[in-house]
């Protein structure tokens, strides 16, 4: 398994920001245009926990096309995952969520789609009769909150999660 060192080593990356799992990086293609972004596992979830975040982020999914949200949530699947990172798609200009939950200054405009998609994932998460606690805190925190890794695709017309919000005690003693 590479480490991110080696990967460092070999690719151009620049830092992006510090995430709540560890810290992203976009990393260039050899025409210097972001092709991924990669998450180095150092932050809240260590390095020994990359392959339980990439396997989340696959019950998140399954859950979400479970409970007929699939059309309306997807959850990104991890390209790579190496010993100390993951390599994700990369995003270009997005929105968080947070952006509507935690205004600025001046109100956002109006994102009618959000409400829609939260009533839909509470009243799903409320009928899940055998509820996995992992998943259902990922995709509250994920998509209930105020989020800086969930964002509205307005040309699939879709949520989508880039990175998990997860909690590595959860992870840690998971089976998925």
């Amino acid at each position: 398994m590479k480490t991110f060192d080696q990967l460092k080593q070999r690719h151009r990356l620049e830092l992006l920001c510090q995430s709540t799992n560890g810290t992203l990086y976009l990393q260039y293609d050899e025409r210097t245009i972001p092709r991924y972004t990669v998450l180095y596992l150092d932050g809240r979830v260590p390095p020994r926990l990359g392959r339980r975040l990439a396997e989340l982020t696959h019950a998140m999914n399954s859950w979400l096309v479970k409970y007929g949200l699939g059309g309306l949530v997807s959850v990104d699947q991890p390209l790579e995952v190496q010993q100390d990172f993951l390599v994700w798609p990369f995003h270009r200009y997005f929105k968080p969520i947070q952006f509507w939950d935690e205004p600025d200054e001046e109100p956002p405009p109006e994102l009618p789609e959000l409400p829609v998609m939260r009533e839909a994932v509470v009243a799903a998460l409320d009928s899940d009769a055998n509820p996995d606690t992992v998943v259902h805190g990922a995709l509250r925190r994920s998509l209930l909150g105020p989020s800086s890794q969930t964002y509205f695709d307005m040309d699939v017309e879709q949520f989508v999660v880039v990175e998990p919000l997860a909690d590595a005690d959860e992870l840690d003693s998971w089976r998925s």
